[in-house]
């Protein structure tokens, strides 16, 4: 009891193994959608995703909206990207 109070409060995994996980699964993610484990699948899906895929009566199925990871790495890989300008993203403050 002692040993689980003392660890309350921090995380299972060191910061650098859950990094490396990160990063691992948003380099090929392929790797985990062709594991067998179903978990695995699902919370791929749950990581790509958004939303859950909308179905519409007339049209079919909608085109699902990806996660922020997912649709930030798409506008690397497109090219969309600027510097932050000399003002920063912090509003400008007067000296004291």
């Amino acid at each position: 009891m002692d040993e689980k109070i003392k660890n309350c409060g921090r995380p299972i995994e060191s910061f650098e193994d859950t990094f490396r996980t990160a990063i691992t699964f948003l380099g090929n993610p392929l790797k985990l959608w062709e594991s067998e484990c179903i978990e695995q699948r699902r919370m791929l899906l749950r990581m790509a995703f958004a939303d859950k895929i909308t179905y519409d009566r007339n049209n079919g199925f909608r085109t699902a909206a990806f996660s922020q990871p997912f649709s930030l790495l798409a506008d690397l890989r497109e090219g969309n990207y600027e510097m932050v300008g000399q003002a920063g993203l912090e509003p400008a403050t007067n000296p004291l």
